[in-house]
């Protein structure tokens, strides 16, 4: 099923019945069709921690599980750093092209607001997830 934490609306708070009622007008959800997007938001299968901070936090030489003291300050400081990075490309496994990404997942391709509008599109993040 589609995840509301992926369509994030800001100063929403959805009681179950809206909830629900959203994830119906998103679609099934129990369909396996890849979900390939340019742009716009990402479809996580991992909704447990937030994409764009792991960019943020890999492009400072951080890596998102660690728990040093160093590490977790750094996970501090770098939120409002993290809503820089947009979606630019999440590519599903998909059998029809021939495309498998660890146990059926998907990879994301993040840039950074600045780096877009620069063209540097070689400084992209690439996160993967599978189930």
């Amino acid at each position: 099923m589609p995840s509301i934490t992926s369509k994030e609306i800001e100063g929403v708070a959805f009681d179950s019945g809206e909830a629900s009622a959203y994830q119906e007008l998103l679609g099934d959800g129990g369909s396996h069709e890849p979900v390939h997007r340019l742009l716009g938001y990402e479809e996580p299968i991992q909704t447990g921690h937030r994409q764009q901070l792991v960019c943020q936090l890999g492009a400072n030489g951080m890596e998102y599980l660690d728990r040093s003291p160093d590490a977790v300050a750094m996970r501090q400081q770098s939120w409002d750093q993290a809503a820089a990075w947009h979606l630019l490309l999440q590519v599903d496994s998909d059998p029809d092209v021939g495309f498998e990404w660890g146990d059926v997942g998907r990879i994301y391709y993040w840039v950074r607001d600045e780096d877009s509008v620069a063209d540097r599109l070689n400084d992209t993040w690439l996160v993967c997830q599978s189930h």
